[in-house]
Order: structure tokens, then sequence, then C-alpha cells
């Protein structure tokens, strides 16, 4: 598998993550572990204070959604499917292809639900 997608070296998004929770008021992640992307983040997941999750599967199906704007794909895994945001290179997710999601659960700050956050993402 080949990995084509890392949240470690996506300093863009890392970023704008963190401008939102920094500068407004109903957006952005919980800082309970530590601003999102920094070493106190990255350290909670080391430590598993933020619990890394993985799923390996099948990748069976590539759309869009939204206003035919967003990229997702679904992934297949032990008969249940879940819907994901392509990160990373969007040509690389074909359906048909292995997959393996490392992802945390990161708290919303404003509402505190539950959202997930891809870490890394391998294909076939």
């Amino acid at each position: 598998m080949k990995l084509i997608y890392s949240l470690r070296k996506d300093k863009k998004s890392i970023k704008q993550i963190q401008k939102v929770t920094l500068t407004t008021e109903k957006y952005g992640i919980s800082t309970e572990h530590g601003l999102f992307g920094s070493e106190e983040w990255w350290k909670s997941i080391d430590e598993n204070k933020l619990e890394l999750k993985t799923i390996e599967g099948t990748i069976s199906k590539v759309y869009m959604s939204g206003h035919n704007d967003f990229p997702e794909f679904k992934v297949l895994s032990n008969g249940i499917e879940t819907s994901w945001v392509r990160m990373g290179n969007e040509k690389l997710y074909k359906e048909g292809a292995e997959v393996k999601l490392e992802y945390v659960q990161t708290k919303n700050r404003f509402d505190h639900t539950y959202g997930r956050t891809l870490v890394n993402v391998w294909v076939s």
C-alpha cells in the first residue's frame, strides 16, 4: 500500500483549522488535547490520550457531494460502509482499491459533537 495522505505533512489544513479555532466563537476543534496539529496534540495521539483508530477495507464508491463540489469516498469494511472526505490527491482514490485509514475523533468547540479527522490514508 502507498501512503497518499498524511495530516502531519498537510500544513495548509492544519493552519486553517488552527486559525478558525483561535479566531472564531462557533467553529474549530476543541483544544482539550492541545491546539489541533500542534506538538501537544500529536503527543496526545502518541500517548493514546487521543485514540488513533484504523479502518481497512475496499473503496466502494468515489463521488462528489454537496453542490457537486465536495470530494468523498465510501469504504466497505467488515460489511459496514462509511463515508470519508478525499484528502490528498483525489485521483488516487479508485473504486475497488484496498484502503487503510487512520483517524481520530475530534470534538467540535461550539456544540461538542464529534467528527472524524483523517490522519493517514493508504491505498493499493
